[in-house]
């Protein structure tokens, strides 16, 4: 008799599942608040007269999860930019510090989290502006180098993104795009670009929560 209890009570907690401490001590921890992450992109520079050259960018970021769909982040990153042409010629690098605001619509354990962001900081742009003579049409001499203006600026910046973090356990990427204005003053100079110094940004993260 108590055989055959037994064998009942088994074939119940099969058919009915774990138990619930079972469940209990195999369910997911909730997710981290805290990350890190690398970023790598292309970018263009631009002044107030057209473009300045474009470049690879590499960054990184720390982010804290202040709610389910706010988060809080710093990021820093740097461009080399340089536009090559036949008499003039522009070669800078542009440092952004930042700190942003990121807000996503989705739930923090959606596989897929699109964001939208905006930011202030810091901006420092430099580099140097080479302008070259003619030559003859037939001459296989290079143009001779007749100027070179540097240029250094530091000032505020303020930028507005977006994209989509695919979440992969507690680690992640990110596509983004930004829209990153710095707030320059050349002063008097002329020759040298125009501020405000602006960086269009396409950039892929990636990062892991702890």
């Amino acid at each position: 008799m108590s055989h055959r209890l037994a064998c009942a009570a088994l074939t119940s907690v099969l058919l009915i599942g774990p138990s619930p401490l079972a469940s209990a001590q195999s369910a997911t921890p909730d997710e981290a608040r805290v990350h890190t992450a690398a970023s790598l992109g292309f970018s263009k520079a631009w002044d107030d007269e057209g473009g300045i050259g474009t470049g690879a960018e590499v960054g990184g970021t720390v982010g804290w999860l202040a709610t389910d769909h706010l988060e809080l982040l710093a990021s820093v990153s740097t461009l080399a930019h340089d536009r090559p042409t036949p008499f003039l010629s522009w070669d800078g690098r542009v440092w952004m510090l930042s700190a942003r605001v990121a807000y996503a619509p989705r739930a923090r354990h959606a596989r897929v989290r699109p964001f939208v962001a905006g930011g202030l900081g810091l901006m420092r742009s430099s580099g140097s502006i080479t302008e070259r003579g003619s030559t003859g049409p037939f001459s296989r001499l290079p143009p001779e180098i007749v100027d070179v203006r540097n240029w250094t600026y530091t000032g505020p910046l303020w930028e507005v993104g977006g994209g989509a973090e695919l979440q992969f356990g507690r680690m992640f990427v990110r596509p983004e795009a930004w829209w990153t204005v710095g707030m320059l003053d050349r002063g008097a100079r002329i020759g040298v670009p125009e501020p405000p110094i602006t960086v269009t940004r396409i950039v892929l993260g990636a990062g892991v929560r702890f």
